[in-house]
């Protein structure tokens, strides 16, 4: 694609708001340096499954209850977006900034959240099932009443994070900073927790 027909902001936004998975991809692979800027768009309940969101800009843009499994959300900056109630299994946010996010409720089955930027992000009632979270930043995130079966939160930074009611079974919290973390009625059974980690809950 040559420069001259590079689309516009305008329409690139059209079509994510349209579903137009395999142009958009097409877009980005024709033209891997444009620079995508959806700063408080309002894309609620697109269906977005598999798109290619590598480094775009979603700062504070509303996602609620869209459909972006197994979506490329890797660098990304998502930071204070609204992604409650969003489908996002399989998704891949490796290295993306999603501090102050909102994914309460979210589906996140299976997805890769390792080198993150989540500190105080709400995660309440997410379903986390087998997600890979490590070496990222969790400083005070809400994981209340989570399900994080089977998840790796590993290398992660834990400082004051909220685990009251939540499920984590299986969990892998291995070098994991748990000072002042809240576990409060959680489900351990099979986590594993570094015994000086623990003494830091």
């Amino acid at each position: 694609m040559s420069d001259s027909s590079v689309p516009d902001g305008k329409k690139v936004l059209e079509l994510l708001k349209n579903g137009k998975v395999s142009m958009f991809n097409q877009i980005r692979k024709e033209n891997p340096r444009l620079k995508i800027d959806l700063t408080w768009e309002n894309l609620r309940e697109v269906k977005l499954e598999g798109t290619n969101l590598c480094g775009v800009i979603l700062y504070g843009a509303d996602l609620r209850w869209a459909n972006l499994s197994q979506a490329n959300l890797s660098d990304a900056n998502i930071s204070e977006a609204e992604l409650n109630g969003a489908i996002l299994n399989q998704a891949n946010f490796n290295g993306a900034n999603l501090s102050k996010a909102n994914l309460s409720g979210a589906q996140l089955n299976g997805a890769n959240l390792s080198r993150t930027n989540l500190q105080n992000a709400d995660l309440s009632s997410t379903n986390l099932n087998g997600a890979l979270l490590s070496d990222a930043n969790l400083v005070n995130v809400d994981f209340r009443r989570a399900n994080l079966k089977n998840a790796d939160l590993s290398r992660t930074n834990l400082r004051d994070a909220k685990f009251r009611r939540a499920i984590l079974e299986k969990t892998e919290f291995k070098g994991a900073d748990l000072t002042r973390a809240n576990m409060m009625g959680a489900h351990l059974d099979g986590a594993t927790i570094d015994e000086e980690n623990l003494s830091k809950v």
